[in-house]
């Protein structure tokens, strides 16, 4: 991404080889990543994320581990940790306070371990900000692991002129689907089997597979549910329908005719409607 004058941030993603690997494909493995590193120039910000599979330990008053990460410190740790000093970076997981819950990144609950292996790191002397690196344990995916969401603060330099933005906007607004309908165990099995049949589509490259995922997905919903109708307001409350509008309609006539006659009995009709609760013009 290009940011302010000549500066580029550039993103790496990485997935390290276990702590059970050869010497061999670790030491292939570094110096991959140290082949990239080093045809970088100096102006470029780098954001190292991933799965490391190495444990780090904390440290204190240390410029790359952290004091808020584990007891534990491994080789594949070691070797992460020599590579952050040799290019001065630093590992931003360890410098942040949190619980226990929202430090480990993986957690195998049948052996009962857990450890810390996916990290967010950056140059020691840099531009970006981060202001908080943390675990997310609410994205279930069937993994083990858990995701680490990192909270930057950075500049980037705007392309194009706002016509062309807004098109992009336009582009990314998902509908919203009428997901009510999945109380029905019949639209469950209608929007499963539309699904189903959209996936048995020919594999695509990895690249594309999350596009593909995706537009498989939407075009699911959209047949099997259908899109919701919504007001300029925004979305419909969840517990909105045609019965809570009449009452609502039948109760606002009641008190408009109670204001203009102040009869007894127009105020109790009013009371006796279902979910009435009493408005502060009419307790006066």
């Amino acid at each position: 991404m290009k940011g302010k004058g000549d500066v580029i941030y550039t993103v790496i993603g990485l997935y390290a080889p276990t702590e059970d690997a050869t010497l061999e494909v670790k030491d292939e493995f570094y110096g991959k990543i140290t082949e990239v590193l080093d045809g970088m120039g100096q102006r470029n910000e780098i954001i190292i994320m991933g799965d490391l599979n190495g444990r780090t330990g904390r440290r204190v008053k240390d410029e790359v581990v952290g004091r808020f990460g584990e007891d534990t410190i491994n080789d594949n740790g070691l070797r992460l940790i020599r590579l952050c000093q040799q290019y001065e970076f630093i590992i931003q997981n360890g410098f942040f306070q949190h619980k226990q819950i929202h430090r480990f990144t993986w957690q195998q609950n049948t052996k009962g371990l857990r450890s810390i292996i996916g990290y967010v790191i950056t140059k020691q002397e840099s531009s970006i900000k981060i202001l908080d690196v943390r675990v997310q344990r609410g994205a279930v995916c069937g993994s083990d692991h858990f995701l680490v969401k990192a909270k930057i603060d950075l500049k980037v330099r705007a392309s194009g002129n706002r016509k062309e933005l807004g098109e992009v906007q336009l582009q990314i607004k998902q509908p919203r689907y009428n997901i009510d309908r999945l109380k029905h165990s019949s639209n469950v099995f209608l929007y499963k089997l539309r699904l189903a049949r959209k996936m048995t589509q020919p594999q695509v490259v990895t690249e594309q597979m999350y596009y593909q995922l995706k537009a498989c997905i939407n075009e699911a919903a959209k047949e099997a549910l259908g899109e919701e109708e919504t007001k300029r307001n925004g979305r419909k409350s969840y517990w909105w329908s045609e019965e809570i509008r009449g009452l609502v309609e039948e109760k606002k006539k009641l008190y408009l005719t109670w204001l203009s006659t102040s009869d007894v009995e127009t105020s109790t009709q009013e009371m006796m409607l279902p979910g009435y609760k009493r408005s502060k013009e009419a307790k006066k």
